[in-house]
């Protein structure tokens, strides 16, 4: 048997029984099968079967199995690495340096601790541990935990009503807090607040890509529309208010009994002319002016045939 220096093993020679622990029992030059995510440390040869410790810190043997030799607890030969089984116990945890508390065994071979207090961001983590009672070379797992701040419960701000001309655009504004960040999903009520639906049951509003705010262009159809905001976190969740878009005629927009904005009609109904009074004076003055002007010539006239 032959260990490489990045923990490879090979091995040659007879593999009646699988000692090779290629998988197979055909007599070849192999590498040996180790575990995924295993290196080997040390290796060594028995008669009919082989032995290593991996970088895990368990031991594995492979091979004749006759006599229980591969550790595994049962009399079978296996062609590639299984698991010695031993007593592991762990007897401390560190985190980058500084040993955890209330280090327990849960019984399933898995250990649990208390991380020591630490500013935020990953860190190295020491396992030191014994094997049938036998001190073994602690494991070390680089950035193997990382410190991340307390959750704290989400809180968001309520949005405020709005009010703008039919085809002008409302925006309605939230802020909040929480660990971690918040997400922010906005509804929309059509009857008044009775019941709450997604944002998108109102073709007209438009999220920001952040949540925290809501474009709604002013439309006859969501008038009177409320709408409200909820952040989300891991810890739970935090609902708004809601605010109300009140959308009023806007510019160009017709009116009963008024003629169009920005434009002096010069039509006169049965029941009066829609023109504006100085429109009016303006119109009857020259009229009479034109009439004063007409007795005038007719009244000269009348002087030359009379000389």
């Amino acid at each position: 048997m032959a260990l490489r220096s990045d923990g490879n093993a090979y091995a040659w020679g007879r593999n009646t029984w699988g000692q090779l622990g290629d998988g197979t029992t055909a007599d070849r030059i192999i590498p040996v099968q180790v575990p995924a995510g295993v290196t080997f440390t040390k290796i060594a040869a028995g008669d009919a079967h082989s032995v290593a410790l991996g970088s895990d810190g368990n031991a594995y043997a492979w091979g004749h199995n006759g006599s229980g030799q591969l550790g595994d607890g049962t009399t079978v030969n296996s062609s590639s690495p299984v698991q010695v089984a031993g007593v592991v116990e762990v007897t401390n945890v560190s985190f980058d340096g500084i040993a955890g508390t209330n280090l327990v065994d849960n019984g399933d071979g898995t250990w649990s601790v208390n991380a020591p207090a630490h500013p935020e961001g990953p860190v190295n983590v020491e396992v030191t541990y014994t094997w049938n009672g036998i001190a073994q070379t602690p494991v070390t797992y680089p950035e193997g935990y990382t410190y991340t701040p307390d959750p704290v419960a989400p809180t968001i701000t309520n949005p405020l009503d709005q009010s703008v001309a039919n085809g002008s655009t409302a925006v309605f504004s939230v802020t909040t807090t929480g660990t971690p960040t918040p997400t922010v999903s906005w509804e929309v009520s059509r009857d008044g607040g009775t019941t709450w639906e997604e944002i998108t049951a109102d073709t007209a509003a438009t999220p920001a890509a952040d949540g925290l705010s809501l474009a709604v262009v002013g439309t006859d159809a969501n008038n009177g529309y409320q709408y409200r905001a909820t952040a989300t976190n891991s810890v739970g969740d935090a609902v708004s208010q809601a605010a109300t878009l009140t959308v009023t005629p806007g510019e160009g927009t017709d009116t009963p009994g008024e003629g169009t904005e920005g434009n002096v009609t010069t039509e006169l109904a049965s029941t009066g002319s829609t023109a504006t009074p100085a429109v009016l004076i303006a119109a009857m003055t020259a009229a009479l002016t034109a009439l004063l002007l007409g007795a005038g010539l007719v009244t000269a006239k009348r002087r030359r045939r009379a000389e």
